[in-house]
């Protein structure tokens, strides 16, 4: 109801226009490459990289894919849930880690190492809205062509990264700061 009102009010319409005024000249660039290209839109994933993720099939399958947005996320899982797990963090030490850098340093190392392979998703809302927007814009043959991989990939490798902290990486630590029983 606050949203049917808000937009009656006349200047909500003046919100909409920029988001559709800056999106015009971008999809009239990609026309003109698809044109000088030859390329049909629909069914064309050089274009459609703009919007999603997509892995070459020439240099990987959808498994081998699935296992490099698996490995990546999961290493970046680990390096986050590693350095804001709780039992890491001493209320009396003053010293803190630097963790956004680390973590930023950790994403720029991972779309530069996997990015030629599977364009590094690591991150489902990353793939599947901007997926949605090339199936609106008229890739419909191949907007959500494999788009299951960027989905199941960046799932399962969170849940390796986080069990790999959780279940192995902080009970070994735990393990060796007591020292052995006596």
């Amino acid at each position: 109801r606050l949203c049917l009102t808000v937009w009656r009010k006349p200047w909500a319409h003046r919100l909409a226009l920029p988001p559709v005024t800056w999106c015009t000249p971008i999809l009239d660039s990609i026309q003109a490459f698809e044109e000088n290209q030859g390329l049909v839109r629909a069914s064309s994933i050089v274009s459609a990289r703009v919007f999603g993720e997509y892995f070459d099939p020439a240099l990987l399958n959808s498994a081998e894919a699935l296992g490099v947005e698996a490995f990546g996320t999961a290493v970046l899982a680990t390096i986050v849930f590693g350095l804001t797990h709780p039992s890491h963090h001493d209320p009396k030490d003053p010293s803190k880690l630097p963790i956004p850098p680390i973590v930023g340093s950790t994403i720029f190392l991972l779309i530069n190492a996997l990015g030629p392979l599977t364009q590094a998703g690591m991150n489902p809302a990353r793939d599947f809205g901007p997926r949605l927007v090339a199936f609106a814009n008229g890739w419909t043959d191949v907007a959500f062509q494999d788009c299951w991989v960027y989905i199941a990939g960046p799932l399962v490798g969170a849940l390796v990264g986080a069990g790999l902290v959780d279940k192995v990486l902080y009970p070994a630590l735990l393990h060796k700061l007591k020292g052995p029983a006596s």
